[in-house]
Parts: C-alpha cells; structure tokens; sequence
C-alpha cells in the first residue's frame, strides 16, 4: 500500500505516473529508456489509484 491515510499526494502521484506511461514516447530517449519509463509510470499510476480514490471520496464526503 502507498499510504496508509490517504493525502492529497496520492491523486499527485496518479497523475504523473499516468503522464510518464502516456507521455514517454514523445521524449527525446532511447527505446529501452522510453519503456522503462512508461513502465515505471504504469506501476506508480497502478499503485497511487487505490489512495487516490480513497482521498477522493473522503474529499468528497466532507464537501457535502
């Protein structure tokens, strides 16, 4: 699990690791690099999903 309680870093993360795994082939890198990249960026987008919804409707709850 990324956090245990989710923070507002969580929909940070999501974000940048969805514009590494999107955005890695427009980069001036090598093919390996380009795909270690966009790999990297898939994980951390899988990993940061989960507390990203949780801060999310925790976000929302109080909002109502």
């Amino acid at each position: 699990m990324l956090e245990q309680r989710p923070t507002a870093v969580a929909p940070l993360l999501l974000v940048l690791g969805a514009a590494c795994a999107l955005g890695a082939g427009w980069l001036p890198l090598s093919p390996n690099s380009g795909m270690a990249v966009t790999a990297l960026g898939i994980v951390g987008a899988v990993l940061a999903a989960g507390p990203a919804w949780r801060w999310w409707t925790r976000t929302e709850q109080r909002l109502r």
